[in-house]
């Protein structure tokens, strides 16, 4: 079982390293299997810093209109890492940042009533303004 899970989330991160800010991205395409690029991204994995406490702070909105989307609800899958977007959209979701080091990460899934749910990958290293946009349900 453990060399599922290291096959499924990557190797372990490492210790020792520089924390460049977690940020919300498209589904990942596949796992790297122990190379030096990140199969998801195509990036060349990097050391990263874990903090004891990962934030990622940002807004949700509406795709056709861009206004804020009070109450939508993010949940970090398969942890207790969940959170709601305020009265203006914004939120702050903090999480374990051992789930998430190089080339590994975690699944975001954000809902809202009205709205189709998306779900986004959660990974350290990338630079975003952390904005989700949703689609009104038809």
């Amino acid at each position: 079982m453990v060399g599922e899970a290291r096959r499924l989330f990557g190797p372990k991160a490492p210790t020792g390293a520089t924390m460049a800010g977690p940020v919300a991205a498209g589904l990942p395409v596949g796992l790297n299997g122990g190379g030096t690029r990140c199969a998801w991204s195509g990036e060349e994995a990097r050391r990263v810093e874990s903090p004891s406490t990962g934030v990622i702070e940002g807004i949700v909105r509406t795709e056709s209109s861009g206004r804020p989307i009070a109450g939508a609800f993010l949940q970090l899958l398969g942890s207790g890492s969940a959170t709601f977007a305020d009265g203006s959209g914004r939120y702050r979701l903090t999480f374990d940042p051992a789930l998430v080091g190089v080339c590994r990460s975690q699944l975001v899934r954000v809902t809202a009533p009205g709205f189709r749910a998306r779900t986004m990958i959660l990974g350290l290293g990338f630079q975003s303004d952390n904005v989700i946009d949703l689609a009104v349900r038809p």
